[in-house]
């Protein structure tokens, strides 16, 4: 017999079975009703009677030749036709040629093969019940008190709660506290300035200054933020600055006078960090102290931001102001520190990068193969500097719609930061190393080479041209 003359193969329970076998086989080889004087067949030997009648006692919906029948019970509704080859471990789907006597379902329960022959409506029924059930006389018909189906019972997974994703503004704070945690948190003050300069701690200051800045008008806390990272950045730069000479000195071959000074300064800077780390409460003196960070958080968590879209009107209307500053602001390169000397004029470009990075994906990059607005700078995108930290602004998952800005412009203005830092740092360590002491002087090479650049930014409107791509990103 083949798969495709198979109606269909079910389960029924052992009652429906044996009541389907408890129909005998009359000499006509049609099926006998109860009460007839013909003898019962036996549990192997096939049945034959009308395929409508075999349908009509089983009182289920036919379906296509070649599926799965789950019927537990006469009366069941079909649950649903199973491809005899994707049928479920534990199934019995079998064509009537390879039933034999004593094969019964892995479950226990008969197996009911019903296979019409092409050229007649009488189909043959083969009931084979499980071995270990024995065979009882039954009264064919609908089950009238078939056993209730218990459902298993369905237990929802728990649900979890989602993780806490900081406000957007929020987000541009703690990305930069958690770098500093790693250098504050369970680290005996003997040791946090070394760590705090082996991490290059400096830099994440600078970054939250940047934040404490650009957020001041808002509210006193981050008037308060600046002044406390600003406090920590002095304290790291200055015990930094002495360690940094006092190794220059060693190498320089300088005198045991001039070695000495540098040793007793760095004392001096370490002194000076390890208390303000105390008093500023980045580093809590005993455990009744709440430290500052811990503090800060709290505080961030619990102010009432602006929306996202005032917030980022009001940071890009900050930064076209700075930038406006750094144009029209006079310079006096004579001077390292003193006015508006060398350090000034390479601090306020850098408070621009500083921030833009500060704000942790607000404003990103075009692709370095976008159109570069100045042609001069074309080139500077393929410059080692466009790889360093303040050439580059990755974006985030936090913030959604990002100014860009032109790559060529951005990464110019690193230069220009490096450029400057190369005369600035010359200066420093003359003044630093001079045995008649600081005079805040600058070389007059160095004077002329700084004045270039600041004519060379400004006559290629390179702060108007981020100015005009900030503006862009204004939604009013």
């Amino acid at each position: 017999m083949k798969r495709a003359n198979l109606l269909f193969v079910g389960f029924l329970s052992v009652t429906q079975a044996l009541a389907l076998q408890s129909c005998g086989s009359k000499d006509d080889g049609t099926v006998s009703q109860p009460g007839s004087d013909a003898p019962a067949a036996e549990a192997s030997v096939p049945v034959k009677m009308p395929a409508a009648e075999v349908l009509a006692s089983l009182n289920t919906p036919v379906v296509d030749a070649g599926h799965l029948l789950a019927a537990p019970t006469i009366n069941s509704p079909l649950v649903a036709p199973i491809p005899l080859a994707n049928a479920p471990v534990g199934t019995d789907a079998v064509e009537l040629e390879s039933v034999t006597a004593g094969e019964g379902s892995a479950t226990g329960a008969p197996v009911i093969a019903v296979v019409p022959p092409a050229e007649t409506e009488t189909a043959v029924v083969v009931v084979i019940p499980a071995p270990e059930e024995p065979l009882v006389d039954v009264v064919p018909g609908p089950v009238t008190n078939p056993l209730p189906e218990v459902p298993v019972p369905e237990v929802p997974a728990p649900e979890l709660p989602a993780p806490e994703v900081p406000a957007t503004q929020i987000a541009r704070f703690t990305v930069w506290i958690d770098i500093l945690d790693r250098s504050l948190v369970g680290v005996p003050l003997s040791e946090v300035a070394d760590r705090l300069v082996a991490t290059k701690a400096r830099e994440v200051t600078f970054n939250l200054q940047a934040l404490g800045r650009l957020y001041a008008d808002q509210d006193p806390m981050f008037t308060t933020l600046r002044k406390k990272f600003k406090s920590l950045e002095d304290g790291i730069g200055g015990y930094q600055k002495w360690t940094d000479l006092e190794e220059e000195g060693r190498k320089a071959g300088k005198s045991a006078a001039v070695l000495k000074k540098l040793g007793e300064e760095r004392k001096k800077a370490l002194n000076e960090l390890n208390k303000s780390l105390i008093s500023t409460r980045f580093v809590a003196e005993n455990s009744n102290i709440v430290p500052y960070i811990t503090e800060l958080r709290a505080a961030l968590k619990a102010y009432k931001w602006k929306s996202v879209e005032d917030d980022r009107n009001d940071i890009l209307q900050k930064l076209i102001v700075e930038l406006e500053d750094v144009k029209n602001t006079k310079y006096d390169f004579t001077h390292l520190e003193i006015g508006n000397g060398v350090h000034e004029f390479r601090r306020k470009m850098r408070w621009f990068s500083m921030e833009a990075r500060a704000l942790n994906g607000m404003i990103t990059l075009l692709p370095k193969d976008a159109p570069c607005p100045v042609a001069d700078y074309a080139r500077v995108v393929r410059d080692s500097i466009a790889k360093t930290k303040y050439a580059v602004l990755p974006g985030s998952d936090s913030e959604v719609n990002p100014v860009k800005l032109s790559p060529c412009l951005y990464v110019q203005v690193a230069k220009l930061v490096e450029d400057v830092n190369v005369v600035k740092a010359k200066a420093e360590l003359a003044d630093s190393l001079a045995e008649s002491g600081p005079t805040d002087a600058v070389e007059v090479e160095d004077q002329a080479k700084v004045q270039k650049m600041l004519d060379d930014l400004v006559a290629n409107n390179l702060f108007g041209l981020l100015q005009k791509e900030l503006a862009a990103g204004l939604s009013y």
